[in-house]
């Protein structure tokens, strides 16, 4: 077939299914996908300890799944594992340097032996702090990237192989709406959950055009302010009339869209579902009149920075 004859097949094709998807994604608006069993899976959730990992374990203490705790922190996670017992569940409990590549290594062998393959990933651990740029120490800035950024290349290259070979799995990141738009005085924590946000998006291109063809899904978790010592320990946010576009989310609630989302094999979650708004807003709004929207926002939501 002439090669002007094979573009027009290809095109014509390609509208197809583009018509196909469209169809389907305002379909999928009222009738959604059905979720998918967890039972069987070994599921491995970085961050375990607290916060919203805390929530996501208590999420999947009765789903049948095998679950791998993995935090810093060693009292608290193992006392989390207990509970899990408790209620029924197969869990275990590593203490993990998740910067620490050879630490990951190590562990990620033991949980091998002890758990079996991890066949779903939740990269769910990170750390946050609000200094201007000019600011912000070097070790916080390294220290966030390690945290945020690089433990997910360090777990996502020693799970993923095994993925691949077994042909199926599914990753999970927790970015941030702060990973889609921009915020003052995060700047290095949004450039964190920004390059979280793009490795996915990168990461699930390169799957679908793998030459084993793995069915891997993706899903990228986007909260806004959440209910958490990691962002209460540090700030303070002063009441104003604009104190109410300041929505802080409880953590139970985010944890339970993200367990949603993965059942759904949702590829982004954003966490409320109403916050994707602000998404579209950066693409359509013009830039003068955004940095205007955020000038006035900013005279009227003092922050208040504890022990700084």
């Amino acid at each position: 077939m002439p090669d002007f004859l094979q573009t027009l097949v290809d095109i014509l094709l390609l509208l197809g299914y583009a018509l196909y998807t469209y169809v389907e994604a305002l379909y999928r608006l009222f009738v959604p996908i059905q979720p998918k069993s967890l039972a069987g899976e070994v599921i491995l959730i970085t961050g375990s300890a607290g916060g919203i990992g805390k929530r996501i374990c208590a999420q999947l203490a009765s789903s049948g799944a095998t679950l791998v705790c993995w935090d810093y922190v060693k009292k608290e996670n193992d006392q989390l594992v207990k509970e899990l017992k408790q209620q029924g569940a197969r869990a275990f409990s590593y203490q993990v340097d998740i910067t620490d590549i050879d630490q990951v290594k190590t562990v990620a062998a033991q949980v091998r032996r002890d758990a079996g393959d991890v066949s779903i990933l939740i990269n769910n651990a990170g750390v946050c702090d609000f200094f201007q740029t000019v600011e912000q120490p070097r070790e916080i800035i390294e220290r966030m990237f390690k945290v945020n950024v690089l433990s997910n290349f360090w777990t996502i290259q020693e799970f993923l192989p095994k993925m691949i070979e077994n042909r199926r799995g599914h990753l999970v990141a927790t970015s941030s709406m702060a990973g889609l738009v921009g915020i003052p005085g995060l700047t290095a924590y949004s450039s964190s959950k920004f390059a979280v946000t793009g490795y996915m998006d990168a990461l699930k291109k390169e799957m679908a055009v793998h030459p084993s063809k793995p069915d891997i899904k993706f899903t990228t978790i986007h909260p806004v302010i959440v209910n958490t010592p990691m962002y209460y320990d540090m700030v303070e946010l002063q009441p104003s009339r604009y104190s109410r576009l300041n929505k802080v989310i409880e953590p139970e609630y985010v944890a339970k869209l993200i367990v949603d989302g993965i059942k759904q094999n949702k590829t982004r979650v954003c966490c409320p579902p109403s916050a994707s708004g602000l998404r579209l807003a950066e693409c359509l709004v013009p830039d003068k009149l955004l940095m205007k929207l955020f000038q006035i926002y900013d005279q009227n939501n003092k922050v208040t920075l504890k022990n700084k």
